[in-house]
């Protein structure tokens, strides 16, 4: 749930297209964010979502969505010299997605989210070009605010696969910290 006035909005160009669903929560935060727009969360909160509403099921259509949209928000919010600082980690990130989707068949939507961005190329960097320009924080202000974990659905991992994950991000997220 989000609470914003409309001028925030039109100040961040509303909510991208692209990311029609999946992530476009955390591009508008991540926007926000580089333009110095502040912004809280609040756990106590509740949010009442009518029964009529729209919802994914895990399904190979979400992993591909959702495999796409994490790219293209990789791909449009860093800079492209951390996006150079950060290439060693993101190659073991990226080896053990493959890995994860390998192992529930599903290595083919991977491969199509990935053809997809590079399809979209020129989108991409169109908003890479634009979001660059308005920022007004560096990625190491940005990335002092991350966390070192994932929280994957019980229906996609079982607990001790997102522990032994957990424990890797944990470890490759510290380094890359480091070297930014």
């Amino acid at each position: 749930c989000l609470f914003t006035s409309a001028n925030i909005l039109k100040k961040l160009d509303m909510l991208d297209s692209f990311l029609f669903a999946y992530h476009d929560d955390l591009d508008l935060g991540w926007r926000a964010a580089l333009q110095g727009i502040k912004s809280y969360y609040v756990p106590k909160s509740i949010v009442y979502h009518p029964p009529e509403g729209f919802s994914f099921k895990w399904s190979s259509y979400k992993f591909y969505l959702l495999e796409r949209n994490r790219l293209y928000c990789l791909l449009t919010h860093y800079s492209r010299r951390t996006l150079f600082k950060m290439t060693p980690a993101l190659i073991l990130v990226e080896i053990n997605i493959i890995f994860f989707y390998l192992t529930r068949r599903m290595l083919i939507l991977k491969i199509k989210a990935s053809l997809d961005i590079i399809k979209n190329m020129r989108h991409v960097l169109k908003r890479y070009s634009q979001i660059q320009k308005e920022r007004k924080i560096t990625d190491k202000e940005i990335i002092v605010n991350f966390r070192d974990e994932l929280i994957v659905p019980k229906e996609v991992a079982n607990k001790k696969i997102n522990i032994l994950f957990n424990n890797f991000i944990s470890k490759i997220s510290k380094i890359t910290r480091w070297i930014i």
